[in-house]
């Protein structure tokens, strides 16, 4: 499998950067192996959806979590003008426990 050939080859440190315009989960859920040899996730998430069908950001979290990352950092990148309500965050996931 390409994440046990990446881990053989000592690389370390590695981060899988999404930015698929709502199919972020199913690109997480494709990557098999790969996804357990990697330090870090950044994606998008939205609170508010955008995109039919994409995943809500605590659908996001929690398999990430279930994947053993924990979440590291979040940003709010847009809010809606009425009430301030955030849109989408962009959002960091670590593994604690890669080395």
């Amino acid at each position: 499998m390409i994440g046990q050939e990446i881990k053989s080859r000592g690389q370390k440190n590695l981060l899988l950067k999404t930015d698929t315009q709502g199919h972020d989960l199913e690109v997480l859920r494709g990557a098999g192996d790969i996804l357990y040899v990697v330090k870090a996730v950044a994606c998008e998430v939205s609170v508010i959806p955008l995109y039919e069908d994409a995943p809500g950001w605590l659908e996001m979290l929690r398999f990430l979590e279930e994947a053993g990352f924990v979440l590291g950092f979040i940003c709010p990148i847009g809010h809606q003008k009425r009430d301030l309500a955030v849109i989408e965050l962009d959002a960091v996931f670590v593994r604690p426990d890669v080395s």
